[in-house]
C-alpha cells in the first residue's frame, strides 16, 4: 500500500475520488495558460503526448496531457505538450499542468474584455480556483490576424494593453510572455512586431521567442509550425522563458 502510494505521488496522480488537480498546489508545480491564434492552439503538423508529470486541464480535471489540447481550436498537435516534455526533463519542474484557450484567425479586438473570446479567460479563472489552483505562467502567440488587417501599432499596443489588464482583473497575475508573432502566408506587420515588444516591461509582461523567424519547411501551408517547426518552437519557447529559472 505504501509503495503504491509512493508511486502515485511521484506520477502526480490523485487517488480516486480525491482532487485530480491537487498535485498543482504543491511545489515544483507549474500551470501553462497558452492564449492567442493558431499558432497557440491545435494546429501544428504532429500530435505528442505528455510524458510522465505533464498534465492538461480538460474544463474539470487534471488528466494527462495529450495533443489535441482541449479548449483550443484545431485537432492537430500543439508546442506546449512537447515543450512540457522538455521542461519536466531538464527538472526545470516535477510536473507541469497545460492550458491552452487559443482560437484560429482571432484578432486582438476579438479578445478585449467583454468579448467572447475574453469570456474563456473567465471561465477558466473560475475553474481553477474551485481546484485552488493558480496560473504559473501565460504565453501569447497572437498577431497574424492584425497583420493581414492591417491593425495599426497604436491599435494592437491598445488592444494587447487591454486583454492584459482584463486578465489582472480577474485575478490572473501570472507573467504574460509576449511572443514577436506576425508571419501568415503573405501577411506580415513590422508595426505589430513593435507593438508586441512595446509591451514587454520586465516585470509583469516578458519578452516570448520571435516566432516570425521561422520560416521555410518548418511551416505547412506556410503558416502554421510543421513537425519539424514545432520542435524549434517549443526550444524557442523555453530559451525564451527559461533564463535565470534554477535548474
Amino acid at each position: 500500500m505504501m509503495r503504491w502510494a509512493a508511486l502515485v505521488g511521484m506520477a502526480g496522480l490523485a487517488w480516486p475520488g480525491e482532487d485530480s488537480c491537487a498535485s498543482f498546489r504543491q511545489p515544483g508545480s507549474e500551470v501553462w495558460l497558452a492564449l492567442g491564434q493558431s499558432n497557440a492552439a491545435n494546429h501544428a503538423e504532429q500530435r505528442y503526448t505528455g510524458s510522465t508529470g505533464v498534465f492538461m486541464f480538460d474544463g474539470r480535471r487534471c488528466v494527462p496531457a495529450q495533443d489535441p489540447l482541449p479548449g483550443a481550436s484545431g485537432t492537430g498537435g500543439s508546442v506546449w505538450v512537447t515543450m512540457a516534455n522538455r521542461w519536466v526533463a531538464d527538472g526545470r519542474a516535477r510536473r507541469v499542468l497545460v492550458i491552452s484557450r487559443a482560437e484560429e484567425s482571432t484578432s486582438i479586438a476579438q479578445w478585449q474584455p467583454g468579448g467572447a473570446l475574453f469570456g474563456r479567460i473567465v471561465a477558466l479563472g473560475s475553474r481553477l480556483r474551485l481546484h485552488r489552483v493558480r496560473v504559473s505562467r501565460i504565453f501569447w502567440s497572437h498577431g497574424e490576424s492584425d497583420a493581414a488587417l492591417g491593425t495599426s501599432e497604436r491599435g494592437y499596443a491598445d488592444g494587447l494593453a487591454g486583454l492584459i489588464a482584463g486578465i489582472r482583473r480577474v485575478g490572473i497575475s501570472a507573467p504574460v510572455h509576449v511572443a514577436q508573432a506576425s508571419v501568415c502566408g503573405p501577411a506580415d506587420s513590422p508595426a505589430i512586431r513593435r507593438a508586441q515588444l512595446a509591451a514587454v516591461d520586465g516585470a509583469g509582461v516578458l519578452a516570448g521567442p520571435d516566432l516570425d523567424r521561422i520560416s521555410g519547411d518548418a511551416r505547412h501551408e506556410r503558416c502554421h509550425f510543421s513537425a519539424v517547426g514545432q520542435l524549434i518552437a517549443a526550444d524557442a519557447w523555453a530559451a525564451a522563458v527559461a533564463p535565470g529559472l534554477p535548474r
